[in-house]
C-alpha cells in the first residue's frame, strides 16, 4: 500500500479522462416516471449517477429464460375478472418498471404477461412497516380491506406474525411453496410447525440486502497468480485464502493505512461470518419445532476469526464511519459491507471491486446471510382473495425465476456501482442468500435475540463462546416456545 498515493493520482486522471469521453458520447438524460399503477407515488430506491447504455456486464444464463417460461406456463391461465390486486411495502419500487432503468423492459413484460394470463390488475403501493402494521391490524379488527400482499422486510415479519396480521400460507390456495421458483431456504426460515408466514422469490430480487467483501485493487495482492476476483469466481475464496491475503496486506501497510473494516454491516458481521461457514442460529422449517442450533464448539472458529478482526490494531472493523471514509480515500484494503451500500464508496479515484463473503473450506458454495431489510412476501390474514393471491404470486415468481435477478445485477451495477467490473461476482452473490428464523423473530423477542445473534456478537467481542451459553440459549428456546404457542 506504500505506492497507493501515486496509483490513486493516476487512477483519478484516468477516471477524469473517461468521464469526458463518456459524457461526450452519450445523449440526453432519461427520466423515469415515479408513480405506481395504484396512482400513489413510488420513489425509485436509487438514482443512477450517470445515464448511459449498459455495457456487457456479465453473461446471462440462457437456460434461465427457458426454465422460467416453462414454470410460468405450468401455473395455468385463469380469469379474475379484472380484479385489482394490491402489493404493499417499502420495497415495491423494485418490482415497478417505472422505478427501474436497466431492467424496466423485463418488469414491464412480466406485468403484462401476468395480467393477461390471469385477467388481474397488479397495483404497487409504497408504505413503511410501522404504518402497515397499524393499518393492517385495524383493518382486520374492523373487517375492512387493507391490501392483499404485504412485501415486508424480513426483520419485521415476526412483529406482524405476533400481532396476528399474517395468514398461514398453507391456507392460500394455488400457492405450492415446494415449487422451484420459491426460495426453499426462505420458506424454512419463515416456518414453524404447521405455519409458514412468508417467502422470498425472484419476483423481488434481494441482492442489495446481502453482505459482500469490497477490496481495493491497488492494495490487495494476487493470490496464486490470480486476482481475488478470479479466485472467487472459481469458488476458491475460502476464509483461509482471505486470512492469508490479509496477512500479506498487513505486512505492507504504510502510515495511515488500514487492513480491514466494516461499514453498516459491522453489527451483523459476527453472525454473517458464522453462517458463511455453514452455521445457522435456529433450526426451523415446515413441521419442525424451532430451536437454537449452535453450540460453543460450532461457534469457536467463527468467534476466533471475528475476535481477531475486532482487536486487530491495523483494522477498523468496529468503526463503521472510519471504515467507509478510509476505504473511499484508498487507505483501507478490505471492507465488509452490504451490496446496497456500494453507492456510498466512491472516493478519490479508488479502484475497487466486490467479492462474496468467504466460504468454509469444507463448503462448496458461498453463503450470504440475508439482512433484516431483505424483502419477503406475506399475505394479510382474513383476505377474501386468497386463491387469486396465490395464483398471482405463483405467476410473478415463475416468470421471474432466474431472469429478473440477472437483470437486477445490471440495475445495481449501473445505478449503485457506476459500471464497476463486478457484475459476474454480484451474480454469484445474488444466488447465495441464506435465511435464518432468528432474523425473522429476533426483533419480536428480546430473549430470542439475546440467545442467538446477540450471544454470537458478545462472544465475538470477548473471544469466549462458552460463558453463559446455557443460560442464554435456555431463555431463547423458552421464548421460541412461547412465541409459537401464543401466536399460532
Amino acid at each position: 500500500m506504500r505506492h497507493m498515493t501515486f496509483l490513486r493520482c493516476l487512477a483519478a486522471a484516468l477516471a477524469l479522462a473517461l468521464l469526458f469521453a463518456v459524457t461526450g458520447c452519450t445523449g440526453g438524460e432519461r427520466s423515469a416516471p415515479e408513480t405506481a399503477d395504484s396512482g400513489e407515488t413510488v420513489t425509485p430506491e436509487t438514482t443512477a449517477p450517470e445515464t448511459r447504455d449498459p455495457v456487457k456486464i456479465h453473461v446471462y444464463d440462457p437456460d434461465n429464460e427457458i426454465r422460467s417460461r416453462v414454470y410460468f406456463d405450468s401455473v395455468g391461465d385463469d380469469n379474475f375478472a379484472g380484479l385489482d390486486l394490491f402489493i404493499t411495502g417499502p420495497s415495491v419500487s423494485r418490482m415497478d418498471a417505472d422505478g427501474a432503468t436497466y431492467m424496466s423492459k423485463e418488469l414491464r413484460e412480466r406485468k403484462t404477461a401476468v395480467e393477461k394470463k390471469l385477467n388481474v390488475k397488479i397495483n404497487l403501493t409504497r408504505a413503511e412497516p410501522a404504518t402497515m402494521l397499524d393499518e393492517a391490524a385495524a383493518a382486520i379488527a374492523s373487517g375492512m380491506y387493507y391490501t392483499d400482499v404485504m412485501l415486508l422486510p424480513l426483520g419485521e415479519v415476526g412483529n406482524f406474525a405476533a400481532s396476528g396480521t399474517l395468514m398461514n400460507l398453507h391456507s392460500v390456495p394455488a400457492l405450492d411453496l415446494t415449487a422451484p421458483y420459491f426460495d426453499a431456504g426462505s420458506v424454512r426460515a419463515l416456518s414453524a410447525g404447521f405455519e409458514t408466514y412468508g417467502f422470498a422469490s425472484d419476483a423481488c430480487p434481494v441482492l442489495t440486502e446481502l453482505p459482500a467483501l469490497y477490496y481495493n485493487k491497488d492494495a490487495v495482492p494476487d493470490y496464486g497468480g490470480e486476482s481475488l476476483r478470479e479466485v472467487a469466481l472459481k469458488g476458491g475464496l475460502t476464509w483461509d485464502v482471505f486470512l492469508e491475503t490479509l496477512s500479506a496486506v498487513r505486512a505492507d501497510l504504510g502510515e495511515g493505512e488500514y487492513s480491514v473494516g466494516a461499514g453498516t454491516l459491522g453489527k451483523l458481521l459476527p453472525e454473517t461470518v458464522h453462517v458463511s461457514r455453514g452455521g445457522s442460529m435456529i433450526s426451523s422449517g415446515e413441521l419442525v419445532s424451532p430451536a437454537v442450533s449452535f453450540t460453543p464448539q460450532t461457534l469457536t472458529w467463527s468467534v476466533n476469526i471475528m475476535n481477531g478482526l475486532l482487536i486487530d490494531g491495523s483494522g477498523l472493523v468496529s468503526n463503521a464511519n472510519g471504515s467507509v471514509r478510509n476505504f473511499r480515500e484508498g487507505d483501507l484494503a478490505f471492507l465488509f459491507e452490504t451490496v446496497g451500500e456500494g453507492s456510498n464508496l466512491y472516493g478519490r479515484g479508488v479502484s475497487w471491486s466486490v467479492l462474496p463473503v468467504p466460504r468454509s473450506s469444507s463448503s462448496e458454495t458461498y453463503r450470504s446471510l440475508a439482512s433484516p431489510d431483505t424483502p419477503v412476501f406475506t399475505v394479510i390474514r382474513g383476505t377474501e382473495n386468497a386463491y387469486d393471491i396465490g395464483k398471482t404470486l405463483s405467476a410473478l415468481s415463475a416468470w421471474s425465476y432466474g431472469v429478473v435477478p440477472e437483470r437486477y445485477v445490471d440495475e445495481v451495477l449501473m445505478t449503485r456501482m457506476s459500471g464497476n467490473d463486478a457484475g459476474d461476482v454480484l451474480d454469484v452473490i445474488s444466488k447465495s442468500a441464506v435465511y435464518d428464523l432468528s432474523t425473522v423473530f429476533g426483533p419480536a423477542s428480546e430473549a430470542l435475540a439475546d440467545g442467538t445473534y446477540g450471544f454470537i456478537r458478545r462472544a465475538a467481542e470477548s473471544g469466549d463462546p462458552e460463558t453463559d451459553y446455557d443460560a442464554y440459549v435456555y431463555e431463547a428456546n423458552l421464548a421460541i416456545e412461547r412465541l409459537f404457542t401464543t401466536s399460532h
